[in-house]
């Protein structure tokens, strides 16, 4: 019988450390990973997708597993595959989902102290039916391979879908004070009514969601050209989306220096306590939302553990959320047409 993999609390995204990993050595990177841990980070997040230059991102997992074993029985890996970042197109085959599992079965061969591994598929492919690709899944499962499933950037329809076949254990989407598409669209409410964890990738809205960011008078200004996300050509990016949204980045900026905190800190706070939250916008329980933000320095680290916020804050701030529709898409025109599929 397929079961849901229990995750809470604060994750942790290897995205960054993959980009920046230039040898197979990866000491620094394990420390690191056990510093978060030792923050009380449970959930650390993936993909093979982000392996580079034939390094392979689990690396970071089992090295981690290995130098620590205790931690690894407390962790829960969250590990996205069904993506060809060659084409930049989902793959939903079943050769996909066997690649990926294959990898991870192979690497935890090495192990002698498991931790709960989630495979994540990394976009909806429109092309096969979702019921097909979490059916793939559903043997290594039940096996005992991996210990359960989850899907990324999908919408209210696939998280129906999926859940007849199997319960889902997370979705992984964007989720921040400035984009808030999951609630509005249902996709919130659809994973609440059935208990499923929410990984809130970028929770600092691409580094925007900082008081390094929010502080400068001109901060897309100050960005190199050679930037990834001037490169890519994200909307919030481009000056004419930059200049409308930056206002009510700001204002969030000054109420986090209302409430004596950071505004990063604000960020993962509001995300972590709508946890359990009752009566949520027409959501009777909120499933957890589990921030997934990315470090490479210990300060990082620092800046993005959570605070406190009362009901009454929490409700106060989600007002102000309301009030505000960030201008321009979340991902290059290309990409906008993978998500909440």
């Amino acid at each position: 019988m397929v079961k849901q993999v229990p995750m809470q609390g604060l994750g942790y995204g290897t995205l960054s450390l993959s980009i920046n990993r230039r040898s197979p050595e990866i000491k620094s990177e394990v420390e690191l990973m056990k510093y978060a841990y030792d923050k009380g980070v449970r959930v650390f997040n993936g993909a093979n997708f982000y392996s580079m230059g034939g390094l392979s991102n689990f690396d970071f997992f089992v090295e981690f597993c290995k130098a620590y074993p205790e931690a690894a029985k407390e962790i829960v890996v969250t590990y996205k595959g069904n993506f060809d970042f060659t084409v930049m197109q989902p793959v939903g085959t079943k050769e996909a989902c066997e690649l990926v599992v294959n990898e991870v079965q192979e690497a935890l061969k090495s192990l002698t102290v498991k931790p709960k591994v989630v495979v994540v598929i990394g976009r909806v492919d429109p092309n096969i039916p979702i019921e097909e690709t979490v059916g793939y899944y559903l043997p290594y499962i039940e096996s005992g391979v991996i210990d359960g499933y989850g899907i990324s950037e999908c919408g209210v329809s696939t998280i129906e879908k999926a859940s007849k076949v199997a319960p889902i254990s997370c979705i992984e989407v964007e989720f921040s004070m400035t984009y808030q598409h999951i609630i509005k669209l249902g996709i919130l409410k659809a994973a609440s009514d059935r208990n499923v964890a929410i990984l809130a990738y970028s929770p600092l809205s691409r580094g925007l969601l900082t008081d390094f960011a929010a502080g400068q008078d001109d901060f897309l200004g100050a960005l190199p050209d050679t930037d990834m996300r001037k490169i890519m050509g994200m909307d919030r990016f481009q000056r004419e989306h930059f200049d409308k949204n930056i206002g009510f980045i700001k204002e969030l900026y000054q109420y986090a220096k209302s409430k004596n905190t950071t505004l990063e800190s604000l960020a993962i706070t509001y995300l972590l306590e709508l946890s359990g939250l009752e009566n949520f916008e027409g959501i009777d329980k909120v499933s957890n939302v589990i921030p997934i933000p990315s470090a490479t320095k210990t300060s990082r680290i620092d800046s993005n553990l959570p605070g406190k916020l009362s009901k009454e804050d929490l409700f106060e701030l989600q007002k102000k959320l309301n009030s505000f529709e960030a201008s321009g898409g979340r991902y290059t025109p290309q990409m906008e047409g993978q998500l909440n599929l």
